[in-house]
């Protein structure tokens, strides 16, 4: 004869309502992280702050080279464009914007190029979707959180100098939080510009600095 405790079954009816409980919390969480990166998601998440800032290293490969020309030091997105300022082997800034290229060398004297095609080069990180769409081709991928972005330039002006631009990155659960991890710039005569981007955060607006940087004095 077999003998069944009434004091177990409060606790077999606790165990299959826990269970009933957490497949209903998987069932709920399936579609949030079946969710990838799209061309739209991530362009939003990049647009989503007014100023990134970060730290970048670059390393340039040409047919001429023997080895590739590494440089590192700190970087600026925003309205403006984009602004790379060097700091080793040299210090040095390039910065394009709206109409113009700013360069400077380690005696911080600025030479200013006058330039009608410094707007597709300044929209490539700022996530843009419009303005990026009438100045390149997009091809989009994505693989987990990770997405890649091809870009082939539609002007004839900067295709005659640049084959294609890779952008890639990664997209966190909140969406704001969407970074570029890298570049890649594939140049027409063979050459080709990696960068590697960390160390990035998110501001509301420009410090004197860094606003220094886009100003031609």
């Amino acid at each position: 004869m077999t003998f069944t405790s009434n004091s177990c079954r409060p606790a077999a009816a606790l165990c299959k309502s826990s269970a009933v409980l957490m497949f209903v919390a998987l069932l709920a969480i399936m579609p949030l992280c079946a969710q990838t990166p799209s061309l739209d998601s991530v362009c939003t998440g990049l647009t989503a702050h007014e100023v990134t800032v970060g730290s970048f290293v670059q390393l340039r490969t040409a047919p001429g080279l023997k080895r590739p020309l590494k440089s590192s030091g700190t970087f600026v997105i925003c309205g403006e464009g984009i602004a790379w300022k060097t700091a080793i082997p040299f210090a040095s800034l390039l910065a394009i914007s709206n109409g113009k290229i700013i360069q400077a060398g380690p005696d911080g004297k600025k030479n200013v190029l006058e330039a009608s095609v410094t707007q597709p080069l300044a929209v490539l990180f700022t996530g843009d979707k419009d303005a990026l769409e009438k100045s390149f081709s997009i091809a989009f991928s994505s693989q987990g959180q990770g997405w890649k972005m091809l870009l082939t330039p539609k002007d004839s002006s900067i295709a005659s100098a640049i084959k294609t631009v890779t952008l890639e990155g990664d997209e966190g659960m909140d969406k704001r939080e969407t970074f570029i991890d890298s570049v890649t710039i594939e140049e027409t005569g063979g050459g080709k510009i990696q960068y590697t981007l960390s160390g990035q955060s998110h501001k509301n607006a420009l410090n004197d600095d860094e606003k220094a940087n886009f100003s031609a004095q």
